[in-house]
């Protein structure tokens, strides 16, 4: 059924080095897990995420124009009346069409969603309610970028395609009239982003071409790289002795774009698939990661990525229709839900995040490297397309903390949870979506425990209720299942205890297979030592085989179930959800292999016959010179 190997991460090669001088190298407010601790979900497919760490809420938008807030409601760890630290608050209708652009204020005070419908809405954070609105002409033709700019953050400025302009709107008087329209492109504006530090727009639009914008008056627009050198904002005096052209040159554009926080870099996700960073006093472009298939297809090739081939093949499949769909290609694609690339800065702006085909990369941008892939162990799963960091702490309402805690039984003197100096400190949260997905995932700085991951706060559609109805039926099925198994081989006995509640089906494949007697006289077809035990193939090549169902059946992971100890019995696959019959013994732990083959039962006795198997010498394909066959299998 193919070789079982290691999933690794991929290290971004650098081409320069950054000119930061943060050093501080410390990721505990990162959340580094691999796994995701929860979702929630919307109706249709999540389009936008932004935060407002000031106030704690996570504000999410989807392309039926909801939008929705979240109120993260404090540390998890110390909190056992919220395990999950976000509670939903509030949800709007917001537009009539698809929303095409989801705005932030740098301090979090308000929100603004752009409409397909040509209105602009506005949010006041702190009370979760709409503070006002702006009807414009445009109809469908506005977006896809929008940021709050000046220094007051009183005005939006929102693209639009039509004419290659950026509008300036006035939030506080709501005129539907712009205040300034900014015409500084010559091709549609896809992204735009605000350095509060500095008071700068920046800007770039489908040819490539990047534009400082001045915001220091009250309208803005002023073009800075035609201002004199001894301009206090940047430190060239002309564009020409920037990299501000390096994406025209190559003939690309940027589908996204951040500022760090500390106002001296910005990064860019670009259409061909590479991520620029740049340091913004000077323009130059430090360090170019490529995050391109053609790059991921020759580290599989040269054995540097360790992903069975036809998982890769898979995941390289959506990577080339992300190519073609307006995720990256900066324009609307109602397939993907008018979804958008989103990456961030983490709050020392020492960290770059930004998803990827093998999970969400976290990059030191100091040393010019990936440090950590977040989310790695979903990514078979789950193809991230944006991502929003809360790596800060917000204002907490005690009172309701401690109402969540009397109703959950919680202490309520002093030493109750509000009572303790960090029970008001926010554990670290990813919020990321998803490509095509109604559900936005979220990671925290520990792997999360065993339990249902995804929860239903919207009525489950058909799909749901059919895979429900699937999953109890099986759990009926497997009570009636061995618990127990043992393996008589020409070796000795090798005893099996199954996890059947967390594997049903895997268990219900394994179990009717040996009552049947499809196991009896099939030989151990490769022994690795030091690794493991391969069998269940009655073909004896490692190509044969099929589920009791015919063909194959899918993965069934629990986070409980780990290749953390040798004598773990998983099954063996070609790739995710290809299941059948052949099954394998670990000698080692193997943590590499979670997520990838469906651990369903531990070797509880015969552990030195396995050893003895283990042992054995082997030919070409790994396998034992002398066989080795399963007698049959008594089950109890």
């Amino acid at each position: 059924m193919g070789k079982r190997s290691r999933d690794d991460e991929t290290t971004p090669t650098p081409t320069g080095t950054s000119s930061t001088t943060n050093t501080n190298t410390n990721t505990n407010h990162l959340p580094l897990s691999t796994h995701y601790e929860v979702s929630y979900a919307h109706r249709e497919v999540v389009t936008h995420v932004v935060q407002a760490a000031r106030f704690g809420y996570i504000i999410t938008a989807s392309s039926d124009a909801m939008v929705k807030f979240w109120k993260r409601t404090g540390n998890a760890t110390s909190n056992p009346a919220d395990p999950r630290a976000i509670e939903f608050v509030k949800s709007y209708r917001s537009h009539t069409s698809s929303i095409r652009a989801l705005a932030i204020t740098s301090g979090g005070e308000s929100v603004a969603s752009v409409g397909g419908d040509g209105v602009i809405k506005f949010y006041n954070v702190s009370i979760f309610d709409v503070s006002g609105m702006i009807r414009t002409p445009y109809k469908d033709d506005l977006g896809p970028a929008a940021a709050f700019v000046l220094s007051d953050q009183q005005s939006l400025a929102v693209s639009k395609p039509s004419d290659n302009s950026v509008l300036i709107y006035d939030a506080q008087t709501l005129s539907s009239e712009p205040v300034r329209i900014v015409t500084l492109h010559g091709a549609p504006v896809v992204t735009i982003a605000y350095n509060h530090l500095k008071n700068v727009c920046l800007t770039s639009d489908k040819s490539g071409i990047i534009e400082y914008v001045n915001c220091s008056n009250s309208v803005g627009g002023e073009t800075i790289g035609e201002t004199p050198v001894s301009s206090p904002t940047v430190s060239f005096s002309s564009k020409m002795d920037t990299d501000l052209y390096e994406l025209a040159k190559k003939k690309t554009f940027a589908v996204a774009s951040c500022v760090s926080p500390d106002g001296k870099l910005f990064a860019m996700y670009c259409e061909d698939k590479k991520v620029r960073l740049f340091d913004f006093n000077t323009g130059k472009c430090l360090v170019k990661y490529s995050e391109a298939v053609k790059v991921y297809d020759k580290q599989m090739n040269s054995g540097e990525l360790k992903i069975d081939s036809i998982e890769y093949g898979k995941r390289a499949a959506i990577e080339r229709e992300i190519g073609d769909s307006g995720l990256v290609g900066g324009s609307f694609d109602s397939g993907s839900g008018f979804q958008r690339v989103g990456m961030t800065f983490d709050s020392t702006s020492r960290y770059l995040l930004y998803p990827c085909l093998m999970g969400i990369k976290v990059i030191d941008v100091v040393k010019g490297r990936c440090v950590k892939v977040i989310g790695q162990d979903d990514a078979s799963q789950q193809r991230f397309s944006s991502v929003v960091l809360c790596d800060l702490n917000a204002q907490v309402d005690k009172q309701m903390q401690l109402l969540r805690s009397e109703g959950a039984g919680g202490n309520k003197g002093s030493e109750g949870m509000a009572g303790k100096k960090n029970d008001n400190a926010f554990n670290p949260l990813l919020v990321a979506l998803s490509y095509k997905k109604k559900r936005f995932f979220m990671f925290s700085s520990v792997d999360p425990s065993a339990g249902e991951r995804d929860v239903l706060n919207e009525p489950p559609d058909a799909d749901d209720v059919a895979f429900n109805n699937s999953v109890q039926d099986q759990a009926n099925a497997n009570s009636k299942l061995a618990s127990e198994a043992i393996l008589r081989t020409t070796m000795g006995d090798i005893h099996f205890k199954f996890f059947g509640a967390e594997c049903p089906r895997t268990v219900e494949n394994f179990v009717t297979h040996a009552k049947n007697g499809y196991y009896d006289n099939v030989i151990f077809h490769r022994v690795i030592k030091g690794f493991m035990l391969q069998t269940g193939d009655p073909d004896g090549n490692g190509t044969g085989g099929e589920s009791i169902w015919g063909g194959e059946f899918e993965d069934e992971f629990h986070r409980a179930l780990k290749h953390d100890r040798p004598f773990t019995v998983s099954m063996a696959n070609a790739g995710p959800n290809t299941n059948g019959s052949q099954f394998f013994i670990t000698t080692v732990p193997t943590p590499w292999l979670d997520n990838k083959h469906s651990v369903f039962a531990r070797v509880t006795g015969g552990m030195e016959i396995c050893t003895m198997i283990e042992n054995q010498p082997v030919g070409e394909l790994d396998k034992p010179i002398t066989e080795m066959r399963i007698l049959s299998i008594d089950l109890i």
